[in-house]
């Protein structure tokens, strides 16, 4: 029987090949009359706007489990939000307000119910290498473009990075994200924090170092010239530093064994901004030990204005990272804790609602945000059931915001880069991930290690870009130049690698595993192998 015989007997049907013309009509006037109708608004506004399907449902009993996870969140935040901004380079108010227009606009369009979107250490390293490479400490003008502050720099950033991610949202982006593998992300992350706890040391050890320009392992250099300062320590705010440490360290050591609240953390970094304020502000020490300290943190918002296109271009690489990265970690927390509590997480959505809190935000002076992996765990873990939680948290900082900001302005500086640094910790340890994940899969391990060195080496977007480009051509080379084993039979009755096993027998119709899928790039080397068993049968 030849093709067309066993066609036409199981009854084959050729598909027609509808024109693109044809294709794209029919599309228009589907998505059109979806508008068209009072059903499909109402199921358009529900897609794109979550919060009017789940708040008509939403149990009164879950109210006060959101309260409490939103004030642990809350004032978990104050410290992290203040500590993050130094990290993003920018004065410690501006993480309050990352802390407070975010969550609200999320809780309205986002799908993940645990999130808790703010301030995050990778991001804020990514913004606070963008705002010092495009407007060093001290300068006011970058290519032309003059009376530039550097919360200028990163409200045009945020703007930039929104813009990415809803084209991102539009043309259904979400599927980038795969590329950043594991390895690359934690990487990337271990290079990242090297550099952010690099940039904290001046203000740990009270002293200033002159800014440099990019050049390959400045991260040398510069710890070279810090090394030089060296006689010039400010000894008082060493100690001060060193105690922060140590106390942030040693409580979190004995509150996992003897803190009673699992589910709400102890809130030493809230204790030790709170204490170090009042001796502070009691003993004088920007004065006598010439401590450098907040010194002003305004009430009250700053006044709307639109972001300044001009830099829109200049800031386009480090939006596309900031983009990718904060959409990749939010999506990947979002869909852990939805298996977990058995809902759904919509990745496009996520990717509206990102960049719509960025471009928003943007305009009232706020930095790139994305999910935070420690607030989130706290939220969670404090019992959250919905983002109500998230509002619940934003109020809080909105406290602050208003009344209690100009307590804390005598708090020394170097007591946020003392918060950073213990925050950065888990992401250093991540380089004991190297040994184990080298016996796994010597391939990953070099992404890991390489990424590393080229965050390092040169720079935190480059590193990023070179670990993808990496874990790409790993893909390329996996596809094109996969295993093949041949499979003997074991006398339970399963198929192994042959040469793995003692007890495998050849079974008399030979059996090869080709570990990757059948495409072009590689039929030929199946073929070979192939051709060999054939030849090696017939002799």
């Amino acid at each position: 029987m030849n093709q067309a015989d066993f066609d036409r007997e199981n009854g084959f049907r050729i598909d027609e090949e509808i024109p693109l013309w044809r294709q794209g009509f029919e599309f228009s006037k589907q998505y059109t009359r979806s508008f068209c109708s009072k059903r499909g608004l109402l199921k358009t506004a529900r897609r794109r706007v979550p919060v009017l399907s789940w708040i008509p449902k939403y149990k009164v009993r879950n109210l006060m489990a959101d309260i409490i996870a939103g004030v642990t969140v809350g004032i978990y935040n104050v410290p992290q939000g203040m500590a993050y901004s130094v990290l993003a380079s920018l004065p410690p108010v501006y993480g309050l307000y990352a802390s407070f227009f975010p969550p609200l606009i999320y809780a309205i369009l986002g799908t993940g119910f645990h999130t808790s979107i703010g301030v995050f250490s990778i991001t804020c390293m990514m913004i606070g290498h963008a705002r010092t490479s495009l407007l060093p400490d001290g300068s006011t003008e970058y290519k032309g473009i003059e009376n530039l502050h550097p919360v200028d720099i990163v409200a045009a950033l945020s703007f930039t990075t929104g813009i990415i991610q809803l084209i991102m949202w539009l043309f259904r982006l979400e599927f980038l994200t795969a590329y950043m593998s594991d390895a690359v992300v934690n990487g990337f992350m271990f290079g990242a924090a090297i550099h952010s706890a690099r940039s904290q040391l001046p203000a740990l050890l009270g002293i200033k170092v002159p800014n440099r320009d990019s050049e390959f392992f400045m991260i040398i250099y510069q710890l070279i010239d810090i090394c030089k300062e060296f006689d010039h320590v400010n000894w008082k705010v060493l100690l001060i530093s060193l105690t922060s440490i140590t106390f942030l360290l040693g409580s979190r050591f004995l509150s996992d064994r003897y803190w009673p609240f699992k589910k709400i953390p102890f809130p030493s970094e809230l204790i030790l901004l709170v204490s170090v304020t009042i001796f502070s502000h009691f003993l004088k020490i920007h004065e006598k030990w010439k401590v450098n300290i907040i010194n002003d943190i305004p009430t009250g918002f700053p006044p709307f204005h639109f972001p300044n296109l001009k830099l829109f271009p200049h800031l386009l690489s480090y939006g596309l990272s900031i983009a990718v990265v904060a959409f990749a970690i939010t999506v990947s927390m979002g869909k852990m804790f939805a298996k977990k509590h058995g809902y759904t997480i919509n990745p496009n959505q996520e990717l509206l609602a990102l960049g719509t809190v960025s471009v928003f935000s943007s305009m009232f002076n706020v930095f790139p945000t994305s999910c935070s992996l420690s607030r989130t765990l706290v939220n969670e873990a404090s019992g959250a059931k919905s983002q109500i939680s998230g509002v619940i948290s934003a109020s809080i900082t909105l406290v602050v915001i208003l009344v209690v900001g100009p307590l804390l302005e005598d708090l020394p500086m170097c007591v946020l880069s003392s918060i950073v640094i213990v925050a950065l910790r888990s992401l250093m340890m991540k380089v004991t991930e190297v040994g184990p994940l080298y016996k796994i899969s010597k391939i990953d391990a070099a992404i890991w290690v390489i990424t590393a060195i080229c965050v390092l080496g040169y720079d935190i977007v480059e590193g990023l870009v070179a670990g993808v480009v990496l874990a790409v051509l790993s893909v390329i080379a996996r596809t094109q130049w996969p295993p093949m084993n041949e499979m003997g039979r074991l006398p339970c009755g399963d198929f192994r690698v042959a040469n793995r096993f003692s007890a495998a027998i050849p079974p008399i119709v030979p059996v090869i595993r080709f570990d990757a899928p059948l495409i072009f790039t590689n039929v030929e080397r199946f073929k070979r192998a192939i051709r060999h068993e054939i030849h090696t049968l017939s002799r």
